[in-house]
C-alpha cells in the first residue's frame, strides 16, 4: 500500500527565501496531480508562487537566515539534482 504524502498545515505561516531572505506567506494548499502544492505570496513585492512540497523545502526556510552557507547549499542542490 502506498503511503499518502504528508499534508502540512501551512496557511498563514511565513517562510524566508534562502537566497534573498525575503519573507513569503503561505496563502493556500492544493493537490495537483497527486502532489501537494502551496501558493506563497511575497510580503515585499506581492508576487505569488506555486511550489510543490519538495520545491518549498529546497527554496525556503522557516528562519530568516540568508548566510553564504544557505546560498551555497541551494546552488549545490540545483546543480547536482538528479
Amino acid at each position: 500500500m502506498a503511503e499518502e504524502p504528508s499534508k502540512l498545515q501551512l496557511n498563514g505561516q511565513g517562510f524566508f527565501d534562502k537566497c534573498t531572505g525575503k519573507k513569503y506567506v503561505c496563502l493556500s494548499a492544493t493537490e495537483l496531480g497527486g502532489i501537494q502544492h502551496y501558493r506563497l505570496k511575497s510580503e515585499e513585492t506581492e508576487d505569488t508562487l506555486l511550489l510543490s512540497e519538495s520545491g518549498l523545502k529546497i527554496r525556503f526556510h522557516d528562519k530568516p537566515d540568508k548566510g553564504i552557507k544557505n546560498i551555497k547549499n541551494l546552488f549545490l542542490k540545483a546543480v547536482y539534482k538528479k
